[in-house]
C-alpha cells in the first residue's frame, strides 16, 4: 500500500489538475458500482496498485534512508455515447500538469503515461474508462 503522505499528495494535485470533475479515491469505495452510483457525469477514479519501500544508502555510508516507489493508475470514466474529445484533453491536462512534478518536498512524479482506452468500453455498456498509469518516489532521508 502507498504511504498516506504519498496518497494525500497524489490525490491533492490529481483533484487541483481534474477540476471541475470529481476524483474519487478507490480505496474509499468496496465496489465500482458504490463509485458510479456517486457520479451523474465525467469522474476521475484514483487507484493505487502497487508499492515498495527499500533501504537506500543517501549522502553517504551509515546514513541509511528509505525509498518508496509505486504505481497509481489514474482512471477517466464518462458516459458512452459522446464525444471523447472532453476527455481525451482531460487526461492530456492531467498528464501533462503532473509528470515530471515534485508534488511534496519528498515526492517525486517520475512519469504519467498517456490515456488509453484499450479494453475501456466500459462498465455495461453505460461508461467508458481511459487509464493511465503514474509511478513515483518518495525519498525519506531517516
Amino acid at each position: 500500500m502507498s504511504s498516506s503522505e504519498v496518497r494525500q499528495a497524489i490525490n491533492t494535485e490529481v483533484t487541483t489538475l481534474a477540476s471541475p470533475w470529481p476524483v474519487f479515491d478507490i480505496s474509499d469505495y468496496t465496489t465500482l458500482a458504490e463509485v458510479l452510483d456517486s457520479l451523474s457525469g465525467e469522474a476521475v477514479l484514483v487507484q493505487y496498485v502497487v508499492a515498495d519501500d527499500q533501504m537506500q544508502t543517501i549522502g553517504g555510508e551509515g546514513n541509511q534512508g528509505w525509498e518508496e516507489t509505486g504505481t497509481v493508475v489514474i482512471h477517466l470514466i464518462g458516459p458512452t455515447g459522446f464525444s471523447s474529445d472532453s476527455s481525451v484533453s482531460k487526461g492530456d491536462s492531467i498528464r501533462n500538469g503532473i509528470r515530471g512534478r515534485r508534488v511534496a518536498p519528498d515526492i517525486l512524479i517520475e512519469s504519467c503515461s498517456p490515456f488509453v482506452d484499450f479494453g475501456g468500453s466500459g462498465v455495461n455498456g453505460a461508461i467508458h474508462t481511459w487509464s493511465a498509469n503514474l509511478f513515483y518516489s518518495r525519498r525519506d532521508c531517516g
